[in-house]
Order: C-alpha cells, then sequence, then structure tokens
C-alpha cells in the first residue's frame, strides 16, 4: 500500500468579543483561543492570536497551526489565562487544510554535468549551431 505523509494545518476561524478584559500577568496570555500539540520532534507546542485584551466588538479572528507529521495529540484551548474578564467566542470550527506543494524552480538555460569529458568539448564550442535551435 502506498502512503504519502502530508503537513497538516488546522484552522480555526471564530468571532471574539471581550469586555473588561484585564491586562495579562503575562504577554502570552489574555483570551485564548488556542490549539496545545506534542510531537517527538518539536515537543510541545501551542499557538494563540494574542493581545485579545480590554473591550472591543465582535470580531473576526483566524488561526492556521502547522503540526509536525509525528504529534501524537492535541486539545484545544478556549477562555481567559492569566487575566479577568468576560469574553465570548462564537462560531468556532476546526478544519484541516494541507500544505501546499512546494514545486521547484523553473530551470533555464543550459544545465549539464559537474565534470565534462574530451569528446564533449567540441559540442560546446561557442556560436555552434545545432540541428533543434
Amino acid at each position: 500500500m502506498a502512503q504519502k505523509n502530508f503537513v497538516l494545518h488546522p484552522y480555526l476561524p471564530n468571532d471574539v468579543r471581550a469586555e473588561g478584559v484585564s491586562q495579562p500577568d503575562k504577554d502570552y496570555n489574555d483570551v485564548k483561543c488556542q490549539l496545545h500539540r506534542t510531537s517527538p520532534s518539536e515537543g510541545p507546542r501551542l499557538c494563540n492570536e494574542g493581545q485579545l485584551m480590554g473591550a472591543f466588538p465582535w470580531k473576526h479572528s483566524e488561526l492556521l497551526v502547522r503540526v509536525a507529521l509525528d504529534a501524537t495529540d492535541g486539545v484545544l484551548q478556549v477562555g481567559l489565562q492569566g487575566c479577568s474578564g468576560t469574553a465570548w467566542i462564537a462560531n468556532l470550527s476546526v478544519s484541516i487544510v494541507r500544505e501546499k506543494p512546494v514545486r521547484p524552480p523553473r530551470l533555464r538555460g543550459m544545465v549539464g554535468p559537474a565534470v565534462y569529458s574530451p569528446q564533449d568539448l567540441p559540442d560546446l564550442e561557442f556560436g555552434r549551431t545545432y540541428p533543434y535551435s
């Protein structure tokens, strides 16, 4: 059976609103809608939009997270951390998108071997015309 591994990206769009959310005790704490995950190659990782504090009307928030191929678990965390106040999170969804494939650059001009033999030299003469050119 053939298998192809892809790097996955969970996408977490949501709407958020806050009233009276205090300055958090640490700069990475605030209103949270984050994905915490663990992988042997990267260890524990988490990602959050950040800087969601104070008071603001409904706004759209999006988070696209890279997850390592060897990730073993993940937890979605929603709420307030290191601060107080009231926050609303609505229309939260989680979907997985595949990483866009990276295509190699288009090569232009002559691409040849790293080493030329003496019988290659006549073909490399400057200005020589070829039947296919």
